[in-house]
C-alpha cells in the first residue's frame, strides 16, 4: 500500500511524501510531489518511477485545510484504496528530526517557512 505523506506548514498543505514498496528486498521507495502532483526533486534519493494520483487527492486536500490551521507543522499520513480514504496518523516531528533523505535547499525553504508560537510564560 503507498502511505502518502502530507505535509504541512504554517496552517496549510505544502507538498507529499510518498513512500511505496515497504516490504520489499530492495528497501522502500521515496518520492515528493506538490499539491497538484507535480513530480519534485525534494529528496536525495527520488524513485525514478513517477506514480498516478492517487484516486482521493482532492479529499486528501481537503482533509488537510480543516486539520492544518492548528499546527504550526503536522504531516497527515494517508492510505488511499479503491474503496475510500484512510487516516493513518498525524506526525508533528517525523522521525524524531532527525530526517536525512531531503536535500539541504528544500530543508532551508520550509524551515523558514515554520512559524513556531512565541513561548507561553
Amino acid at each position: 500500500m503507498i502511505d502518502y505523506k502530507l505535509q504541512c506548514i504554517g496552517g496549510k498543505p505544502y507538498c507529499f511524501f510518498v513512500c511505496r514498496e515497504r516490504t520489499s528486498v530492495s528497501g522502500v521507495k521515496f518520492s515528493s510531489y506538490s499539491l497538484d502532483w507535480e513530480r519534485r526533486d525534494y529528496l536525495k534519493d527520488e524513485d525514478s518511477i513517477t506514480i498516478p494520483a492517487p484516486k482521493y487527492l482532492k479529499e486528501m486536500l481537503d482533509v488537510a485545510y480543516k486539520i492544518a490551521p492548528d499546527f504550526p507543522f503536522v504531516r497527515i499520513d494517508f492510505y488511499d484504496t479503491d474503496e475510500q480514504l484512510y487516516i493513518g496518523e498525524l506526525t508533528f516531528t517525523p522521525y524524531g528530526n532527525l530526517i536525512d533523505y531531503y536535500k539541504d535547499d528544500f530543508l532551508l525553504k520550509t524551515g523558514n517557512l515554520l512559524k513556531l508560537p512565541q513561548k507561553i510564560k
